[in-house]
């Protein structure tokens, strides 16, 4: 080639070369051959399937107490505060307020004859001359003063402040703020709102200063340790707001597809069948991952299908406890020995009882055992705690509660931590049973335990009185069948029992006329479901519902219709009920309650119910909390498969 070629070809190359860098995205490369790009799989959307014993009545917050309600609820609305471990827990919320953070302050203002107060029991009153009240400065009971009525008197108001999380929204969108709350409040207030009023009746005001901060203001005079209840679950103002409260308690879109702020978001009720769920893409929680399911729905199992083989057939992934019946539980306990599920067993808040009719209604004009008034057979704590000894209660649990519970010990859960240490149930005994009757008067004269024995000198009871007594349960089968085993333990103790069974919508009759609440009964046998606080109050002679106070009790709606009446137990309750932000007090005097009502036996607990859950065998994330409002507390954080720790 010659030089001027080769001098033109260089030319050329280099013209070529200057295009090239100058012109975007022209690059001359060398060829290669081609990688085909890695394709991710987009995973399938999975559904957690729930299944349900009960068809909820309600899902409006405010128009429903049912547990079933709250087990579905809990997956709309996550909080606004829970209960973990028996401890108030902030979940759209910043933190609890407390004293230490400033997040609670008092207020001293200055309080005269007719003001509207709070007094140390908590209610409401007109202050007046002998009114119990905390005055300025005073936060436990050893400060209470008595008013005269003139003297001069400063009390304080509490001011608690709640922040909101930041971003908060609805489901659909909207910003959730605090006037949600200050509009739930206002909803909470009206008279049609089926809710107890209490906290409402000791709020002075209940204001949003900005959109994520409420300052609530106590009316003078209340302290309290338990601030969590003074933040009002909020509601979508902007959803609901047109309508009146009474038009919530009503409307579908309220009553059967809420908006919430939680993890999932409805998307149909199907009546009889289901209420299904999708993710929520405006939970707070979203970039965490949560929830890890992409669809939620809660089956209501008829009372035919059996549990077990509803979650074998795959129609459930878990089995909340109401739909495992009594029927049932012999099947979960096979598939637990065979390993077939997860099976989850724990007492609930639900204890069976007999409670003893100390002091009947007919005893509140007088007491004349002479052809008009029963005879007071419970008035000797001995003849209460020999029926007690006579009460084979480890067999009743063994044999018809397949040994899933225990007996109570009080009238607290039992995984409460307020449990006294090393309180103990009376154990089964009838020797020491009929001993105790003997002592107390009750007479076997023909040495025939089996015969009822007869009163001789007895505390209050005529001699020759039989001891016989009426005990009345609802014609449940398990009462049923654990009442006739009690009639047969107090018979060998030479205590006659007679059954009678009713419905429960008769059993349950409100007083006057109710056999139960209106004191017409020697014993009845039911359950009653337990807070996570202690309530000392149902052991109060001042709870005991007469007609003088329209069957009401003073403040705890007469929950004391044994009539059972202890003074000290009196002041030990109220002293504890005083005890303002004392909380040692609080639990030193509640414990004591507890320890005086395990020996003297107002009601003699049987058992609690236990609460039993299934689950498919690769599912996790459950953790159960007796104290939590249901189990589903955490639904955002179950999983399946992969996403569970390697065991």
């Amino acid at each position: 080639m010659h030089l001027k070629q080769i001098s033109a070809l260089i030319s050329i190359l280099f013209i070529i070369a200057f295009f090239s860098a100058c012109i975007p995205g022209l690059t001359v490369r060398p060829t290669a051959t081609p990688i085909p790009p890695t394709v991710t799989p987009t995973p399938l959307p999975r559904t957690l399937k729930i299944c349900l014993g009960r068809e909820p009545d309600s899902l409006y917050p405010f128009g429903t107490s049912s547990q079933v309600s709250w087990d579905v609820l809990d997956a709309v609305f996550d909080g606004p505060i829970d209960i973990h471990g028996y401890q108030p827990s902030a979940v759209i919320l910043e933190k609890i307020p407390s004293l230490s953070d400033n997040g609670i302050t008092f207020e001293p203002v200055d309080v005269k004859a007719g003001d509207e107060v709070i007094d140390v029991d908590g209610n409401p009153v007109s202050l007046t001359a002998g009114v119990a009240v905390f005055p300025h400065g005073c936060t436990t009971n050893d400060c209470i003063v008595t008013w005269d009525g003139t003297s001069p008197l400063q009390m304080d108001k509490m001011h608690a402040t709640f922040h909101l999380l930041s971003n908060l929204k609805w489901s659909d969108g909207k910003p959730l703020t605090a006037a949600d709350s200050v509009y739930s409040f206002q909803v909470a207030s009206d008279p049609a709102t089926p809710l107890l009023k209490d906290q409402i009746d000791q709020t002075s005001t209940y204001t949003a200063t900005d959109d994520r901060t409420i300052q609530w203001v106590s009316k003078p005079g209340l302290v309290t340790s338990a601030i969590e209840q003074y933040f009002w679950f909020p509601l979508p103002q902007h959803a609901w707001g047109k309508m009146t409260p009474q038009q919530l308690l009503t409307a579908d879109e309220v009553n059967k597809k809420p908006i919430g702020w939680g993890p999932y978001m409805i998307q149909s009720w199907q009546a009889g069948q289901s209420i299904k769920l999708a993710k929520n893409p405006n939970y707070f929680r979203v970039k965490e991952g949560l929830p890890k399911f992409d669809f939620l729905e809660f089956v209501f199992l008829g009372a035919t299908e059996n549990p077990v083989d509803a979650v074998k057939n795959g129609k459930c992934d878990f089995v909340e406890n109401s739909a495992i019946s009594y029927d049932s539980i012999t099947k979960v306990l096979d598939a637990q020995k065979a390993n077939q599920m997860q099976v989850t067993v724990t007492s609930s808040r639900d204890r069976e009882f007999i409670a003893l009719g100390i002091k009947p209604a007919s005893y509140d004009d007088g007491y004349y055992p002479f052809g008009v008034d029963r005879p007071a057979i419970f008035n000797d704590v001995r003849t209460r705690q020999a029926l007690a000894y006579c009460i084979d209660r480890a067999t009743i649990i063994k044999d018809f509660i397949f040994n899933l519970s225990e007996v109570p010990t009080s009238y607290l859960t039992a995984s409460n931590p307020l449990q006294p240490a090393g309180l103990t149930a009376l154990p089964y005994d009838p020797a020491k049973g009929a001993e105790l009757l003997t002592a107390t008067g009750w007479m076997d004269y023909d040495n025939d335990p089996a015969t009822p024995r007869t009163a001789f000198h007895v505390k209050d009871v005529p001699d020759g009185t039989i001891l016989a007594m009426n005990y009345y349960t609802t014609n449940a089968g398990l009462r049923q069948q654990v009442s006739t085993s009690i009639q047969k333990s107090l018979a060998q103790c030479g205590v006659k029992v007679n059954l009678a069974a009713s419905s429960v919508e008769d059993f349950y009759k409100p007083a006057p006329d109710g056999l139960v609440f209106g004191r017409k009964f020697d014993l009845a046998q039911f359950s009653i479901h337990l807070g996570y606080q202690p309530d000392c109050a149902m052991f109060t002679t001042d709870e005991i519902p007469t007609q003088m106070n329209f069957w009401l009790g003073k403040t705890n709606g007469g929950s004391n219709f044994m009539g059972y009446s202890n003074p000290a137990v009196d002041d030990a309750c109220k002293t504890a009920l005083r005890a303002g932000l004392n909380t040692q007090l609080l639990t030193a005097k509640e414990q004591e309650v507890i320890q005086t009502v395990n020996q003297e036996l107002p009601v003699i607990p049987l058992f609690y119910y236990p609460a039993i859950y299934l689950a498919r065998p690769d599912l996790c994330g459950f953790e159960n909390d007796p104290s939590a409002r249901s189990p589903f507390w955490n639904i955002a954080k179950w999983d399946s498969g992969n996403g569970c720790p390697k065991k």
